[in-house]
């Protein structure tokens, strides 16, 4: 029964640890996305976990604005 809890423990702090690590690559990144593309810099999308439940993802952006729809409709025209 504890060896849930330590492992959830010791997953909290090692992501703790890489993210305080990693936070100025993060920046940069995020500095570099703002100046390619003046849109926002993190993308969300809901997606589907265990049992069902539903739950939002963050992360960053790596497509232009508007090329998912242009991508949509590349696929849409060459399916059809």
């Amino acid at each position: 029964m504890y060896k849930k809890y330590i492992k959830r423990i010791i997953d909290i702090i090692v992501s703790a640890i890489f993210l305080v690590i990693l936070s100025p690559i993060y920046l940069i990144i995020a500095i570099l996305i703002k100046l390619i593309d003046k849109g926002s810099i993190i993308y969300t999308q809901n997606r589907t976990g265990l049992y069902g439940q539903n739950f939002k993802i963050y992360k960053f952006k790596t497509m232009k604005n508007g090329k998912t729809t242009k991508l949509r409709k590349h696929f849409k025209k060459n399916i059809t």
